[in-house]
């Protein structure tokens, strides 16, 4: 049986300032603990 896949845009369900922050601080965490999840992209954002 074939596996199905959407297109999922995190964007759509970020709806407020607070639920940006919080996704973005998981992403950081989880590029924390595992490099390759980051793509590199956590060593230049600046905030």
């Amino acid at each position: 049986m074939a596996e199905k896949f959407t297109r999922w845009d995190a964007s759509d369900h970020l709806k407020t300032e607070e639920d940006i922050t919080a996704y973005f601080e998981a992403c950081l965490d989880i590029g924390q603990r595992y490099r390759t999840f980051s793509g590199g992209f956590v060593p230049s954002v600046e905030y």
